[in-house]
Formats: structure tokens, sequence, C-alpha cells
């Protein structure tokens, strides 16, 4: 029986083959990372582990001419030493996959290279996915299709994922800020953010819970109700990408808690009911998958790179550099300063604690910052706004998921959660002073180390 044999450095590839694997065909996985292997195995995916430079994992994959090689790899560097290696036993590989088919520089034609994009712009398998998208969308038209209002809400601090989803929402509905207004329990005061509602011209009102029994519907995009403290009259649509939430019900329920970006799956809801999706829209939505994937570079689903692929031609780039490049506030610059005074980095952990600042968008701005300090994994800022601790964290490495970490570091302290790579906790002060005595600047700091870098130090044990 013919097999496909993949190397593979990334899980995004497994589920990019996944989706074009023909029926009755094998697959044998071939895979240095540990953590990966960990990862198939438990998807029951068949897995040889070993170094692509040594030769035993060649041997013990016993690679035949009937089979198919597949080499597909995020990391470049890698493709060299397999083709050296494949070339010496005269095995020539069928399709060398990656995500960015220009970075690909091999200098030889006769190896077809391509980029997942490709692979997904299938006119066919988008056809057989809209069957279903399209029961989806006429589930949703009939929960909210008669309401006079519709109430689409997103998360305190709305990011551009929620703002785009929010819009692509109201757009799906055929509707306006009249009859389906796009609210949020907080404010937009991040810099990108605001200049993103500016550029595009969106509207975010600020709505307090009083009135929520004033709409007809009530929709929540890239959040779930579980995350509020308010108390809804009603709960009718949800459509988010983080890990689902226990504790509602609601009419209509839709959670991708394996895709980037819940732009992706608006996009797809739009596609699907062939609605004409404006360069206002499109230009949202791809920011909206961007930022929340770092341009498809973490956290990514085939569908996240299907979406992009199909909203890139649509967007106005000009308007993202635009966004992209807000002004630096002079403020913010003292506190790079003191950051950096403060900064603790072991064991590729960076923990800083900036004390007071004036807004909390302040934290996750300078822990995307402090990625670029080399030879990290980890990037951790904290800072105290209207009486709460704020910490956002960042993740670059390969292993660990930012989101349970927190939860699991601070989540019975106060909110606690997010992505594999981003997530943030909220606490009061005053719980943290109750439980760990005392709240000064360095002792802050420590604790948030220690406790962090003892659960990652365990999960490193468990691998």
């Amino acid at each position: 029986m013919m097999r496909y044999i993949v190397f593979c450095d990334d899980p995004f590839f497994y589920d990019v083959l996944k989706s074009l694997r023909e029926v009755g065909s094998a697959w044998l996985f071939l895979v240095q990372e540990p953590g990966l292997a960990d990862w198939l195995e438990k998807r029951k995916a068949p897995v040889i582990r070993g170094k692509f430079s040594a030769q035993s994992i060649y041997k013990r994959a016993k690679i035949g001419p009937e089979d198919r090689v597949i080499i597909a790899l995020s990391e470049i560097e890698l493709f060299d030493p397999i083709l050296a290696s494949l070339s010496e036993k005269r095995i020539r590989p069928s399709l060398l996959l990656t995500r960015n088919r220009e970075a690909v520089d091999l200098g030889r034609s006769d190896l077809k290279v391509v980029s997942c994009a490709d692979l997904l712009s299938s006119p066919l398998l988008w056809e057989l996915r809209a069957i279903s998208l399209r029961e989806k969308t006429r589930e949703i038209h009939r929960i909210l299709g008669k309401a006079d209002r519709v109430l689409i809400l997103m998360q305190d601090d709305p990011d551009p994922d929620a703002i785009a989803s929010a819009l692509a929402l109201r757009t799906l509905l055929g509707r306006n800020k009249l009859t389906a207004p796009i609210a949020s329990f907080g404010v937009v005061d991040r810099p990108e953010n605001m200049a993103m509602l500016k550029h595009l011209e969106i509207e975010v009102e600020r709505i307090e819970a009083r009135h929520l029994s004033d709409y007809d519907r009530i929709c929540f995009v890239d959040t779930q109700p579980s995350r509020f403290p308010a108390k809804f009259p009603r709960i009718d649509v949800v459509i988010d990408h983080h890990p689902e939430e226990k504790g509602y019900q609601a009419a209509y329920r839709e959670i991708r808690s394996n895709q980037g970006a819940t732009s992706t799956v608006m996009t797809e809801y739009l596609r699907a009911d062939d609605v004409k999706i404006s360069h206002r829209l499109a230009t949202a939505l791809l920011y909206g998958i961007g930022t929340d994937t770092a341009f498809l570079e973490r956290g990514t689903h085939p569908g996240d790179v299907e979406a992009f692929s199909f909203l890139y031609p649509l967007a106005n780039h000009n308007l993202i550099r635009q966004i992209e490049r807000p002004e630096f506030p002079q403020e913010e610059a003292g506190f790079v300063q003191k950051a950096i005074r403060r900064w603790r980095i072991e064991h590729r952990l960076l923990v800083s604690h900036l004390g007071r600042v004036p807004r909390q968008d302040m934290v996750p701005r300078l822990a995307d910052f402090f990625t670029q300090v080399e030879g990290i994994n980890w990037s951790v800022l904290s800072g105290i706004v209207d009486g709460n601790l704020i910490i956002s964290i960042r993740n670059l490495g390969k292993t660990g998921n930012a989101g349970s970490l927190m939860k699991e570091a601070f989540g019975s302290f106060g909110r606690a959660g997010g992505h594999r790579f981003m997530a943030r906790a909220v606490m009061p002060l005053k719980v943290f002073k109750e439980v760990f005595g005392r709240a000064d600047e360095r002792f802050v700091r420590d604790v948030i180390f220690e406790r962090l870098f003892n659960l990652i130090e365990q999960e490193a044990i468990a691998v």
C-alpha cells in the first residue's frame, strides 16, 4: 500500500494535510521535536521520532519507491539536510510544503514547493465546506432576523479581532449601527485599536448592564457570557475562538478554539452566504486575523490561512500600515525604561513589574515589545490599574500554553486565561496583598516569576 511519508516540524501542517488526504492512504510522520511527536500521537497519527540529521530515522521509516515523501516545514533551514539525506538514498520528495513559498530558495527547479495557501485555495474544497456553513448562517438569520434591535457585544477591552468580527456579524445580518450597535462594557483605549476605529470609521458604544433589557437579541463575538460579571436577560448567539466556557445556554453557539481568530469564522460565514465584502470590512477582518495570529506566525489553523488569502487582495493595505503605526506616547517611553531596570530574566523567562500605569493597554503592549529580547521564550509584564493587578504573558516557544499557565497560576485570585501564545490575568490588588502579604514592586515581580517558572518547569519535566 502506498504511504505518505511526512517530515514535519509544526502541528499546523498536520491540520492542512488531514483535510486533503486520500481515502485509504496510509500516513507516517517523521518528527524530531518531542512535544510535536506527543501531540501527533494523541491524535492517533503514526509517528517515528528522531533527528532529521540522523540516518536511523530514515532506516526505521523504510521509505520505498512506491511511497510519496512530503517535507512540510516551518523552519526553512531544515530543508537542505533532509534533501541531502534523501538524495543519498535516491529518494525524490513529491512535495515541499511551507508557510511561505517565497522564503524557500533551493536552487532546484525539479522540486515542487507550495505554500499552505496554495493547497487550501481549491474551489472544490471550499464548496464542500460551504454546505455546512450555509446551514449555520441560516440558523443565525432565523434567530436574529425578526428582532428590532440586536446588541453585538464584545469584551471589555475590544481588540481588532473582536471589532472586525462584530462588524462582520452586522454585515451578515444586513443591519446598521441603529438596529445592531456594536458595544462593550469597557472602552477602546489601546492606540492601534483606536486608530483602527478612526481609519475604518467604526463606532463602538459603551453600554451598562442596566440597559441590556433594551435589546431584543444579544450576541457575543470573540468572547463568551461567562466572562462577564453581568447577568444577561438572554443569550442568543455566541461566536468565539477562545477555549469554551461553561455556565451558560445560548440559542446558537460556535466555539472554534482550534482557530487563530474569530475573524476567520466570520469571513467563512460571509463567503458562504455570498455577502459582498467591502474594502473596509476586508481590511478589518484581515487585520483581525493578522493581530491574533502575528500575521500567520503563531496559533494558526488552515482556515486562518485560507481566510487571510481570500481577504488579502480585497483589503486596503495602506490603511493597515497606518493602523499598525500609531503615535508612540511619550509617557510610554518612560515605562519601557522602568521595565528594563526592573526586569528579571532567568531560564528564558522575562518578568517585569511596572507598578502603577495610567492605562491597562500599556501592559500587553510592553509584553509584546519585550518579546524582541534575545534568548527568551516567555515575556511577562504586569502593572496596576484602577486597583487591579494586570498580568500579560507572551509565549514564543514551541511548547507550553500561556492561557492554561495563567489560569493555573492566578485563576483562583481573579480572572485569567487566553490562548497558547498570549494570555492575561486580572485580580484585585487587595486580594494579592491578602494572599501574599504585601505588594511592593520587586516582591510582586518575584511572586509572578516564581509561580510561572515553577509551572513551566513542571510541564517540561512531564514532557
